[in-house]
């Protein structure tokens, strides 16, 4: 909802009113009287000590007296569709005409017996019209440039126009309206405009696109990019607030914004909501820029971000007390968890673990879980030399898996199994969300004699009965892994989705690829 409310000491409805007669605009034929009485003259009186204080008073008189003050009040309200979040925004503007005086002229100041000097300034109503039209010939002109900009597919040039144009539009004290279109319909500029940059801003779409680690040594670091676009065009003019304490405003530059976190997550995939609030450029002047930070349309967002990929768990061990080993987590790109180890079906919650090596009479398994969530937990086997090995190359790997029983995973298309033997195996493998350790890892499994061959498809004995995990290379990460063919298709591992075999080319264009047979 927004009302206009407009103040001023005119009659704004005799502003654009033009006396049928007309008074000669010659300087020294009018007087002080016809200027007052006419009807066809905007005039000011003024005061002053000396002859020119008194002429530039009656201007500032006449200048006040055609300002024109403006009140917008506006309130912006949104509401998700499973009510998880609401939002609710009012602002108010206020704000005076810069209208410019052309034809401005003022009368001989004259002496008073006081000693003080008196003049009028006065401003013909055909002169303050001339300007109004000179005003709105602009205005639509930019108008059209920036509509011609949108039909053209360039949107990013058209918004800060019409940004432009929309609080032009609050420095006159009189309404201006579109050109008539194909329907010979005009429309009042300002709701034009506001409604321009209302659709534009709600028809802007989203996408996470990317979830990186740029830790270092000294400092843990998640980003994840965002992609906007609008009607398919990358979106500029935009910036992102995330809702969360101590974060900066983000700039969408050619349809990117980068978000920067560093916060514990509760849940690997965590829901944020933001939101989008249009840029305004610096090239707008200065007081434009006051009134459009009150009045541009803005809107709340909400998106998930997984970070599962990015977050690298491990155990590391300090054995250089003989007596005393001290077991504790490495992971590279998250800063603050809760920990929870378990070791020989004991529970414990600190943030260390320190255990007697004479407890392990065999190769022992060792599970630490971070922030109570079973995708942020990791198995390691404890040598008795203070070594960890992977847990399926363990000669204990019956320890983890007492059943040994076959993985069945049964999809709407087909039914796929994988033995007990190989089931361990590829637990590990799906957990393993990077492609180089991937990598290191069936490498290590061909060496022990439990795969036959790892490579590209090429160098399948049978590729139909071959394994593939799929990489993407932008970042190594594992998109996907498939099972081998059953009835024309493959199962995805990680979501028991199946494809078809022979469209994988076409449904993973552009990605990499690891194939691999168990003996």
């Amino acid at each position: 909802m927004s009302k206009f409310v407009i103040i001023s000491v005119l009659l704004i409805a005799s502003i654009l009113t033009l006396a049928s007669s007309a008074i000669s605009p010659v300087f020294g034929q009018l007087t002080e009287h016809e200027i007052k009485l006419s009807g066809n003259y905007f005039w000011g009186h003024g005061f002053g000590e000396q002859r020119e204080g008194a002429v530039n008073n009656a201007k500032r008189d006449l200048i006040e007296k055609m300002y024109v003050r403006i009140e917008s009040e506006s309130q912006f309200s949104e509401r998700d569709t499973n009510d998880e979040y609401f939002v609710e925004l009012k602002s108010t503007t206020q704000t005076n005409s810069r209208i410019e005086l052309r034809g401005l002229n003022y009368l001989p100041a004259q002496q008073r017996r006081d000693g003080t000097w008196e003049s009028i300034a006065y401003l013909s109503k055909a002169d303050f019209n001339r300007s109004i039209n000179e005003a709105e010939t602009q205005l639509l002109s930019t108008l059209s440039s920036s509509l011609e900009d949108e039909r053209n597919g360039n949107i990013n040039a058209a918004i800060p126009m019409y940004m432009d144009v929309l609080a032009s539009t609050y420095f006159y004290p009189v309404s201006f309206y579109t050109q008539p279109d194909v329907n010979g319909e005009q429309f009042e500029l300002r709701s034009f405009l506001n409604r321009k940059l209302s659709n534009w801003i709600n028809s802007l779409t989203w996408d996470l696109a990317n979830v990186r680690n740029l830790s270092t040594s000294s400092n843990t670091e998640f980003y994840f990019d965002l992609q906007f676009r609008y009607k398919d065009q990358p979106v500029s003019n935009v910036l992102v607030n995330l809702n969360k304490p101590g974060y900066p405003v983000h700039t969408i530059k050619n349809g990117m914004a980068t978000i920067f976190y560093d916060y514990k997550p509760d849940e690997l995939v965590e829901r944020f909501s933001a939101l989008l609030i249009p840029e305004i450029y610096p090239v707008i002047e200065e007081d434009k820029q006051e009134i459009l930070a009150n009045i541009l349309p803005q809107r709340q967002i909400s998106l998930e971000v997984d970070f599962s990929d990015i977050i690298d768990i491990d155990i590391q061990v300090n054995n250089e007390d003989p007596e005393v080993w001290v077991l504790y987590p490495s992971v590279k790109n998250l800063s603050v968890f809760d920990v929870q180890w378990m070791f020989k079906g004991e529970s414990f919650s600190t943030n260390s673990l320190r255990i007697n090596p004479a407890m392990l009479n065999t190769d022992t398994p060792v599970q630490l879980t971070l922030n109570a969530s079973e995708k942020l937990s990791v198995i390691r086997i404890l040598t008795p030399s203070g070594s960890w090995i992977e847990p399926t190359l363990a000669s204990g790997i019956d320890e983890l898996d007492d059943s040994n029983q076959n993985l069945i995973l049964e999809t709407k298309d087909v039914h796929f199994e994988i033995p007990g033997n190989k089931s361990e195996y590829i637990k590990q493998i799906l957990r393993l969300k990077d492609g180089v350790r991937l990598t290191e890892y069936l490498n290590r499994l061909k060496s022990s004699g439990v795969l036959k061959e790892v490579g590209n498809k090429a160098s399948m004995p049978d590729s139909d009965l071959s394994y593939l995990a799929i990489i993407k290379p932008e970042n190594r990460k594992v998109e996907a892994v498939l099972s081998p063919v059953v009835e024309g298709h493959r199962t995805n591992l990680n979501n028991e989705k199946t494809i078809v075999d022979a469209s994988l080319p076409e449904t993973y264009a552009g990605m990499g690829s690891i194939w691999f047979q168990f003996n």
